[in-house]
């Protein structure tokens, strides 16, 4: 117990920190490339009111936001420069993110030309065009059901999977047990099975082995039978050589 609590700080600590470092990387990004396409060159939230979204979303391949660079995106939203007629590709998260009622933002339009700057509003609209352009049905009720959820209880975690998942069409062990448990304190019955949980990638796999034994009978729940063979493999392996 005294080494599975020392990798558990370990992991929550390294998480931390990348986070740090993330955020700062990603804030640099930003400005690089919004004054590079703006009149604007110092205030960054006024940089951003020179831009507005033109109402067009696409599905992409491997492709990256020419705002923060984030790269493997699925969607490209295209915004224009108001004053300059620069375009920019960027991805749903700076979308959502810079388009928000609390700061000067990008400009957020209706279908019937009114500006919105409710920021529950502008995420369900981006997550419905999101939904809309799916054709792998499996994904999409998965996202239908984040969407729903997060429109009714403007829990931030949650657009945060939806986000995750209509860009990558999966959900790391610890996120699954996350919206797990929210399902069972909520009462919400789902279907397990249209889940894509990612157990290819090692540090995934390695953070199961630091839950307990009902919250991996729960993840089980959501995995294919191949994943529960490979999970029970390395899980008694992992007893042998402890």
């Amino acid at each position: 117990m005294k080494y599975i609590k020392l990798f558990e700080n370990y992991i929550s600590g390294l998480e931390n920190y990348l986070v740090y470092k993330y955020k700062l990387h990603w804030v640099a990004k930003v400005k690089r490339n919004l004054f590079a396409s703006s009149v604007e060159q110092k205030d960054i939230e006024k940089a951003l009111e020179e831009w507005r979204y033109t109402g067009d979303c696409v599905v992409t391949k491997d492709a990256v936001c020419e705002l923060c660079g984030q790269p493997y995106l699925h969607y490209h939203f295209q915004i224009k420069n108001l004053l300059k007629s620069n375009e920019l590709w960027i991805g749903s998260e700076c979308i959502k993110r810079f388009s928000a009622e609390d700061t000067k933002s990008i400009q957020f339009f209706d279908n019937y030309g009114n500006r919105i700057t409710d920021e529950r509003l502008i995420i369900k609209t981006v997550n419905k065009q999101m939904v809309d352009l799916k054709k792998d049905k499996k994904v999409q009720e998965v996202l239908e059901l984040l969407s729903d959820l997060y429109n009714k209880t403007m829990e931030s975690a949650l657009n945060e999977l939806f986000d995750q998942y209509s860009n990558k069409e999966y959900l790391t062990p610890l996120q699954m047990l996350w919206l797990d448990n929210y399902f069972s304190e909520n009462n919400i019955e789902v279907n397990p099975h249209i889940f894509n949980v990612n157990l290819s990638n090692r540090f995934y796999l390695d953070q199961v082995f630091t839950r307990s034994a009902d919250s991996i009978m729960r993840l089980e729940n959501y995995l294919t039978r191949d994943q529960k063979e490979i999970l029970d493999y390395n899980l008694n392996r992992k007893r042998r050589l402890s």
